[in-house]
């Protein structure tokens, strides 16, 4: 099945996002801290503005389907297609200004299963899309996963996710980063950038292309306690460079609404990931002993 008519529609809806939050960056944006926002998460009145572009563009275009985003209230009608999205994801990066990786990203859903992504960094001029049997691209070349299989030669993005009480306290995943880290046995760097969406599409973008000199390449990714919004269209694009997505016990990366799924995401190419989920192992063991509600939710 073809995509390009939803693929059209949401570089557009991307770039026409990504253009209104270009205009209005380096504006004061304060950050909000309000009961309804995480412990180490807050809100600028720009995700709001973004929300609202989106969201209208996607009722207009596409009013039968399902929308779910991190800024505004569901529209939840049971419908199988379903467009989540993130209006700014990379939203302290956005108003800090300590690097360039934030993004708008769209992703179309049907039945769970992530089939298309959009991902456009404004900032860093970065455009990454792809659909099921379509390939992945970025900024128009076919893009592709890294060959690299050894562990200790490894660039990997790590994300220990949000502070969320009540149902993720983000220690518990301190024996993934240890190990990881660790003397003799560990990955050559982790790097964090405060955004999902940008190193998850550098895994996508991870072998070398002349044509693109300036777009980031990592080799693998680890996150916990991300919200769906910051990962479902990176999914499609990362499987359709060769690589693969699962959460951390293995299983089909697959959507679940805010709080009825695993939070985690483990995406690489084939020969890394089975080597990272190997040496992991124990961790990962230890880390659903400590949350064991994760394996009892939508996508078990």
């Amino acid at each position: 099945m073809s995509y390009l008519c939803e693929l059209e529609f949401a570089i557009n809806t991307a770039q026409k996002a990504g253009a209104f939050l270009m205009q209005n960056f380096g504006n004061e944006n304060k950050p909000i801290w309000t009961a309804e926002t995480k412990e180490t998460n807050f809100k600028i009145q720009m995700d709001k503005e973004s929300d609202k572009i989106l969201r209208k563009e996607i009722m207009n275009n596409f009013p039968e389907d399902d929308i779910y985003s991190e800024e505004a209230e569901d529209i939840d009608r049971g419908r199988k297609r379903k467009w989540v999205f993130d209006p700014i994801d990379g939203t302290i990066p956005y108003t800090m200004h300590q690097n360039n990786n934030w993004s708008v990203a769209i992703g179309l859903v049907e039945d769970r299963t992530p089939v298309l992504g959009v991902v456009y960094m404004p900032e860093r001029d970065e455009l990454y899309h792809a659909f099921i049997d379509g390939g992945a691209f970025c900024n128009g070349f076919l893009v592709k996963v890294s060959q690299q299989k050894e562990l200790s030669k490894a660039f990997m993005g790590f994300d220990g996710g949000k502070v969320i009480p009540g149902w993720w306290n983000r220690g518990s995943f301190a024996e993934l980063r240890s190990k990881l880290e660790s003397d003799g046995g560990g990955v050559a760097m982790l790097y964090g950038t405060g955004c999902a969406s940008v190193p998850l599409c550098q895994v996508a973008s991870g072998t070398p292309d002349f044509r693109l000199p300036g777009v980031g390449r990592i080799d693998g990714y680890l996150g916990g306690a991300l919200e769906p919004y910051d990962m479902v269209a990176q999914v499609p694009i990362i499987r359709e460079a060769g690589g693969i997505v699962t959460h951390l016990n293995g299983n089909e990366w697959k959507f679940s609404k805010l709080y009825r799924g695993d939070p985690t995401i483990l995406a690489a190419n084939p020969d890394l990931h089975r080597t990272l989920s190997s040496y992991l192992g124990p961790e990962i063991n230890s880390y659903y002993k400590a949350n064991p509600k994760f394996l009892n939710l939508e996508n078990k």
